[in-house]
């Protein structure tokens, strides 16, 4: 995909939020569970819309982050996706 594209389709994602909570593994280790919600504008072009979700979601995959929730609604300035990712780490 061609690098503009891409570009796009990250501008039309807006960070809305990003949350670190504490969880106890079975080991009795400690893991950070971050999560964050991305909201994706839909511009009703099919093709477009398809790339730009691809796009994101592929991002957030290299980065470890796995979509936990997906909600649908409108928005004033037109049909959004709202994606909640979340990803374990291990403080150092």
């Amino acid at each position: 995909m061609a690098l503009a594209a891409m570009a796009l389709a990250v501008a039309r994602a807006v960070a809305l939020a990003v949350a670190a909570v504490g969880v106890l593994t079975p080991e009795g280790g400690k893991r950070m569970k971050e999560y964050q919600a991305v909201m994706l504008r839909l511009t009703h072009h099919t093709r477009e819309d398809e790339e730009s979700l691809t796009d994101l979601l592929n991002e957030r995959s290299r980065g470890g982050w796995q979509p936990t929730l997906v909600v649908q609604g409108a928005a004033p300035g037109g049909d959004r996706l709202t994606i909640m990712f979340e990803r374990v780490t291990v403080p150092k």
